[in-house]
């Protein structure tokens, strides 16, 4: 009987002892961190202890009044309450953790349907918009954009007009040049072919002198512009005849731009003191006076009896062209014509500046001599728009004929 209580104390001194170890300070520190390491914590199975937990055998057989020195029911019943509250505080911690991970989980979900919520409003608005891939603007956004785009539209029609206007003023500005450079490499070709004749004429000494003579084909819009000269015509008129005031002022006829020309030379002038040589047209037509200077049909040939007429230009863009620098020319000075195997030399007695009126004065004036007149325009205010309301006229007589050598 005393081994079986000391068996039985003993259990009960193990009993007593197990709540302790359960619901120490110790382990409530450590179910408290693992709960926080854990999302969620499983609901902690509380165990009582009473003595109803003894095995039957044992209970049976324990004497009744023993158990007093042993266990106050007192005790016991304060440290089932004191668990039962432990596990009521675990289980309401429990819970509210449980609750706060829930609300955690709602407030992630809500955020995630907002988020969705407004990717959809989004992909609303960006279907909503027009065609042309613009956002909706409100009135005075419109009229802004309206304006700008007009803005837009001027200054490209202004930006296209202003290199159209370019472009044609880079043609205005070089045609006249082609147009010049096209005279020159004409009137140098003629030359080219005249002093070759001349040349040969030297070498071979023929008997008779051979007639000069130099062709080229041009096209007459290569070489001039129905504004490259004034559209006055020189009316050279017979002693005793004049102008009928009531009738318009002589024109030159129409450029055919298209039309080949054939421009012939026959002579070479000189002027020592001007430095100038250049072939001599056989007339003196629009299109040969734009390459060389020309000899008027129907005046005496260098060195026959009456006065030999040539015509040419003054020309405003290059002054040692032709007749540009004639009025230069001081009295006493030589013009010497290269024509049929020889140099007439003809000596300068007088220089004038007349009106266009008045050439046919000069040109059919009676001499028994053989003389020359060579005519230019003048200009006094230099100014290249127009007709020139002057002729610069200068003669002379011949003073010498030689042989070419």
């Amino acid at each position: 009987m005393d081994d079986k209580i000391e068996t039985h104390d003993d259990n009960v001194r193990s009993c007593e002892h197990r709540p302790v170890e359960i619901h120490s300070n110790d382990e409530n520190m450590k179910a408290k961190s693992e709960r926080s390491d854990r999302q969620h914590i499983r609901r902690p199975e509380i165990r009582r202890i009473s003595l109803s937990h003894l095995p039957d055998n044992e209970s049976h057989d324990e004497d009744p009044s023993s158990l007093s020195h042993r266990d106050d029911p007192t005790k016991i019943n304060d440290v089932e309450q004191k668990d039962d509250v432990l596990g009521e505080d675990l289980l309401l911690e429990n819970d509210e953790e449980q609750k706060d991970d829930v609300l955690g989980e709602d407030l992630l979900l809500e955020k995630d349907e907002n988020l969705i919520f407004e990717d959809d409003d989004m992909h609303d608005q960006e279907d909503d918009l027009p065609e042309d891939d613009e956002p909706h603007l409100d009135k005075p956004d419109r009229d802004t954009a309206s304006v700008r785009r007009r803005n837009r539209i001027i200054q490209t029609a202004l930006l296209v007009l202003a290199i159209v206007c370019l472009a044609a003023g880079i043609y205005l500005f070089i045609k006249p040049k082609i147009e010049h450079r096209n005279q020159e490499s004409a009137e140098e070709a003629l030359h080219i072919q005249l002093k070759e004749q001349i040349n040969f004429q030297g070498e071979n000494a023929p008997k008779e002198s051979l007639q000069l003579e130099a062709v080229i084909t041009v096209r007459a819009g290569a070489v001039e512009d129905d504004n490259s000269f004034g559209s006055g015509a020189d009316v050279i008129l017979q002693p005793g005849e004049t102008l009928d005031p009531n009738l318009p002022a002589p024109t030159q006829a129409p450029l055919e731009k298209d039309k080949v020309v054939e421009v012939r030379t026959d002579s070479i002038m000189l002027i020592p003191y001007i430095h100038l040589e250049v072939p001599i047209g056989t007339n003196v037509n629009r299109t040969t006076l734009a390459i060389v200077p020309g000899h008027l049909p129907g005046t005496p040939k260098p060195g026959q009896v009456g006065i030999s007429t040539y015509f040419g230009h003054n020309w405003i863009y290059k002054k040692d062209r032709h007749f540009s620098r004639l009025r230069e020319v001081p009295v006493g000075e030589t013009i010497e014509i290269k024509y049929a195997g020889k140099k007439y030399t003809y000596r300068i007695d007088f220089s004038k500046d007349i009106t266009p009126d008045k050439i046919g004065q000069y040109v059919y004036k009676s001499t028994d001599q053989a003389r020359i007149l060579l005519v230019t325009c003048y200009r006094p205010d230099g100014n290249p728009s127009g007709s020139a309301p002057y002729r610069t006229v200068v003669g002379g007589y011949l003073e010498s004929v030689k042989p070419l050598t």
